[in-house]
């Protein structure tokens, strides 16, 4: 291999993230840091960046390392592999799917699906606004989001 030429980005599965944030005590959970950093993508701010994404999960700095090594471990698989694995959700054609729970059939797996489904909408919405308290979108987005439904041409009794 050509000193210019760099080895393959191989894919990092959801297991490999995880044992990662759990190693290094990561206060966010695995489910909401995909949906905060699929909203650092989606967001129209211009200063967002993955590095400042991936450090806004242990507060605003890394946590800290035994050696190069391990931080070039951890941005491979956060950045190279996850973020980039979900930037692939800004095409049409490839849509985002919250992770499936196993949960049982109880008041309180009721109550614990629905607490993941709060963490992960937090966690886009946290990743969308980064620091900013409001946003400026784009007047297509205002229009979509608070369209009226077109009315019916003809109505069902």
């Amino acid at each position: 291999m050509s000193r210019m030429s760099r080895p393959p980005i191989t894919a990092v599965s959801d297991v490999e993230v995880q044992v990662l944030l759990d190693r290094y005590r990561c206060p966010v959970p695995f489910h909401a840091v995909r949906t905060r950093f699929l909203g650092d993508i989606a967001s129209p701010v211009m200063s967002a960046s993955p590095l400042d994404a991936v450090k806004a999960l242990w507060g605003g700095e890394l946590p800290e390392f035994d050696s190069l090594d391990a931080v070039n471990e951890l941005l491979r698989i956060l950045i190279m592999g996850l973020w980039n694995r979900l930037s692939r959700h800004q095409e049409r054609n490839a849509p985002f799917r919250l992770m499936r729970v196993e949960i049982p059939e109880t008041r309180e797996g009721l109550a614990h699906i629905a607490l993941i489904r709060r963490e992960e909408l937090d966690g886009f919405v946290e990743g969308l606004f980064g620091k900013e308290q409001s946003l400026e979108l784009p007047e297509r987005a205002h229009r979509l989001a608070f369209r009226q439904p077109a009315a019916s041409s003809s109505t069902r009794r």
